[in-house]
């Protein structure tokens, strides 16, 4: 399982540029694309360290939130490529912290040496639903969340030792008005956190793997969390209204048991996937939630990818991934290739 976890590890090679769609000569576009999926290269932003993820702000998708391998936060207007604001990582209250987070960020145990080179990087960054906060995984124990008020300042609001190792992903969710944060770690374990009491909720268990994506989801007054690991599997729980049990739902199968992402489309009715193996073999699909069956897999992904495939929804319309620096586009109904552009450069991930 070594080179699964160099995978996670590797999942991010950009030079320290960010490239985004509107008018530049050396996008290469190969099929025709419907006029409202953006074509050509807008605006280069530089970072000073390569970006690891990256997010929209979900109102103002002008605002764009970048994480980086240096464990630095970046917010950029996009549209005048101005950079709003840099938050260099840094841990409030290090006493807080355990001593394996210590240890294993520097084993002499030197905290001063710790504070001014914590040698960690961002693994996620997003935003909650209504954009007035964001979090931020790290490759080392560390989840924060902070909160925006539409300026160029934020306010540390969570800061907790969340996992033993690698915070490997982070969704947001609301539960009864209650604003939740879920992460997953190296340490096998998904967590629950209330984001304004810093209290974790509930952690769901260890199966034996690395837990490398989670994905909130609600139905109806029903509440769940499905998670993916390392090995390929794909593990779903349902838990109540007071967040007093949890309940396994399903266990399956991703295609070719690689590492997954999971992501429902924006009226929340259609779940998709998109993952890649210890061989480079790459899976785009649709699920039969009702079934836990794969109800299309999309062509086109190549078969020996370098890292890990990204992927996004478009307009609840559209798929688009990142595959060896080309973005290829597909209508959600047809398994065909819509559509793709060359946009010569590292592209390890994707945010549209």
């Amino acid at each position: 399982m070594d080179h699964v976890k160099e995978d996670i590890e590797s999942d991010s090679l950009l030079s320290g540029k960010l490239k985004f769609p509107i008018n530049q000569s050396y996008s290469h576009i190969s099929v025709p694309i419907p006029d409202d999926i953006p074509k050509t290269l807008a605006r280069t932003l530089n970072e000073e360290s390569s970006p690891m993820s990256m997010d929209f702000h979900p109102i103002l998708q002008t605002l764009l939130l970048v994480g980086t391998c240096a464990g630095s936060i970046g917010l950029w207007n996009v549209r005048s490529g101005k950079k709003l604001l840099s938050v260099n990582f840094k841990v409030l209250d290090i006493g807080a912290c355990s001593t394996t987070f210590k240890v294993c960020s520097f084993p002499d145990y030197d905290i001063e040496a710790l504070l001014e080179n914590p040698l960690v990087s961002v693994s996620r960054i997003m935003w909650s639903p209504d954009g007035l906060f964001f979090g931020v995984a790290f490759s080392k124990h560390i989840l924060q969340v902070f909160s925006h008020s539409g300026g160029q300042k934020v306010w540390l609001k969570l800061e907790t030792d969340a996992h033993v190792g690698r915070v490997n992903d982070l969704a947001f969710t609301v539960h009864h008005s209650q604003l939740l944060v879920i992460t997953c770690g190296s340490d096998n374990k998904t967590k629950v956190w209330d984001v304004h009491d810093g209290t974790n909720v509930f952690t769901i268990g260890d199966r034996g793997a690395a837990v490398y994506s989670v994905c909130p989801h609600t139905k109806k007054v029903f509440h769940y969390v499905y998670s993916t690991f390392v090995d390929g599997k794909m593990k779903g729980w349902l838990y109540d209204n007071n967040n007093k049990f949890v309940i396994a739902v399903f266990d399956y199968d991703t295609p070719g048991l690689g590492c997954t992402k999971l992501a429902y489309s924006t009226d929340g009715q259609r779940l998709f996937s998109c993952g890649t193996n210890i061989n480079g073999q790459s899976f785009l699909v649709e699920w039969d939630e009702s079934e836990g069956t794969i109800k299309r897999t999309y062509h086109g992904l190549t078969q020996n990818s370098l890292s890990v495939v990204h992927f996004d929804i478009i307009k609840n319309q559209f798929l688009a991934a990142g595959d060896n620096h080309i973005i290829k586009f597909w209508d959600m109904d047809k398994v065909e290739l819509l559509g793709t552009i060359d946009v010569k450069g590292g592209l390890p991930f994707l945010s549209i």
